[in-house]
């Protein structure tokens, strides 16, 4: 299924993908921990993590 939208580029660390019902954030580790988006989102919003 193709994305509806996309956003970012990898060089900066961050990118977003657009399905509809689903939103992909890809980060770098350093990202990541920079914008510690878990803790704002709470335990209420589930959040699927993948190592490489």
């Amino acid at each position: 299924m193709p994305p509806r939208h996309e956003e970012g580029r990898r060089e900066s660390g961050w990118v977003l993908i657009d399905f509809g019902d689903v939103i992909v954030h890809v980060f770098s580790p350093e990202k990541r921990e920079y914008y510690r988006l878990e803790e704002l989102w709470g335990r209420t919003t589930p959040v699927v993590r993948f190592t490489g």
